[in-house]
């Protein structure tokens, strides 16, 4: 983001036992460097972590998953109307340079599959015909080989 201008700021981070937000813990940055985000993450928690830049909220949510690393973001779409549930010549542009980012070389490696699109719902599973029939909103798939 920093590379694109934006500098994010970090408002708020939780963690979660579930996806129904059961036994919330707040955490401080200071609190969350590097090792206790891992820790977390390997007791099955859901990090939550709420943030802005340039006036555009985003939530980042990292969690373990049949011993996958999963990373969601979400950002305000309030603005920008024309990222909706099918891809087209005025959002195609947005998704290209999203799939060039995460095929760039600094993040190629660090990545299985991305699942773009507004609102999406993702179930991991190593079937990737099985996780492509049971998602939802996935404007463009990207599968890292």
């Amino acid at each position: 983001m920093r590379d694109k201008g934006f500098e994010p700021v970090i408002n708020h981070i939780e963690s979660i036992k579930n996806w129904e937000y059961e036994d919330s813990s707040t955490h401080t940055i200071q609190g969350m460097l590097a090792a206790p985000f891992a820790a977390l993450l390997e007791k099955g928690r859901i990090i939550w972590i709420q943030g802005e830049a340039k006036l555009n909220r985003f939530v980042v949510f990292l969690s373990k998953s049949k011993g996958i690393y999963l990373t969601s973001i979400a950002i305000n779409t309030q603005y920008l109307d024309y990222l909706d549930d099918t891809l087209n010549e005025r959002n195609q542009p947005v998704y290209d340079a999203l799939s060039n980012l995460l095929l760039s070389s600094e993040l190629v490696n660090d990545f299985l599959i991305a699942a773009l699109g507004v609102e999406v719902v993702v179930d991991y599973d190593a079937d990737r015909n099985k996780m492509i029939l049971h998602s939802h909103n996935v404007v463009k798939w990207i599968f890292n080989t």
